[in-house]
This record gives structure tokens, sequence and C-alpha cells, in this order.
């Protein structure tokens, strides 16, 4: 619905947005990968970053950051209200838990999506998860991902302040733009 909106120049409003991810966080194990990609490129394209909203019996209400499971080293040294490692809400860690094990089998075109929302949103997965995306996109770069998709997903990886093992995504790099690599 909200990749809709967007193709259709409609700006929802906060409290539909909120909605969404709420309700979209309480199925996200039911998404397939290119809902996970619509979602997170929508809500992003949307503007939407507020990602602490989940629902619950009552309604929709805020949710309180929980120590991230996902999260494999010290948050980085940042304060503000964007979540980082060791403090992603709930339907975040959720979302990083299914986009982590949507990567390997994404498209192209639905990796570049994924990771450009996932870091046009604010998220700042854990090390370990941008770890994962990195080998992904070592693993499968060459004739099955696209070179603009790989660095849209390469640029997410830096805006997710991902502190890289840089040889292997210059190689990764390399072997998309290098004819016959």
């Amino acid at each position: 619905m909200a990749w809709a909106l967007l193709s259709l120049g409609v700006d929802p409003g906060e409290r539909w947005l909120r909605s969404l991810w709420a309700a979209s966080c309480a199925q996200l194990t039911a998404f397939n990968t290119k809902d996970l990609a619509q979602v997170a490129y929508s809500l992003a394209r949307l503007g939407w970053v507020d990602l602490s909203w989940e629902v619950h019996e009552q309604g929709i209400s805020k949710s309180i950051p929980d120590p991230s499971p996902l999260a494999s080293c010290p948050p980085p040294e940042r304060s503000g209200d964007v979540p980082t490692e060791g403090m992603l809400p709930p339907g975040v860690t959720r979302l990083l838990a299914e986009a982590a094990s949507a990567l390997p089998r994404c498209s192209s075109q639905d990796l570049a999506n994924l990771t450009w929302g996932i870091a046009q949103m604010g998220i700042r997965p854990p090390q370990g998860w941008c770890q994962h995306l990195a080998d992904v996109l070592a693993r499968r770069s060459g004739a099955e991902l696209q070179g603009g998709h790989l660095a849209i997903a390469v640029w997410a990886l830096g805006k997710m302040e991902y502190r890289p093992k840089p040889r292997s995504l210059i190689q990764a790099s390399v072997r998309v733009e290098t004819p016959g690599a």
C-alpha cells in the first residue's frame, strides 16, 4: 500500500504511516523478500523514521527500545533518537532479522531497495548484521548483482556506519565493474 501511495505522490500523513509501520512489524515473518524491500523503501521515501511504534492488544503505542539480541559490539559513540546497536525498538529488531534471512535470496533490485530503505530510515544495524550484508554482496557480485544495485547497497552500508573489512567490498566492486574479471 505504501508503495502505491508513493507511486501516486500521495502523502498519507504521520498517523497512517505510524499505523502501517506497526501493522507491518506484526506481520514481518509473513513478508517475502519483495514485501520487505517495498516496506523499507517506501517508508523511507515517504519520510517515516519514527520506528518505535508497535501494535498491542490495546492498540498502537510507543515501544521502549530493548537491548538488541542482534547486537555484536558496543554502540558507536553518538547520541540522539536514531536507534543504534544494542538499543533497537523491537520492530526494528524483527525487520533486521527478517532482512538478514532474506538478503541471500533477494533479487538485485530488492536487495538495493531493502538496504537503501533501512539506511534512509536511520537504522544503524549491529556490525554483525552489516558484515552479513557485506558477505552476501561479495558472494553475489558479478553477473548476479547489477553494478548500480551493488553501489546502492555499498552506499547503504556506509550510511549504516559499517566498519568494513575493505578488501572484500573493493574486490566485489571491481568484479562487477571490470568486464571479464
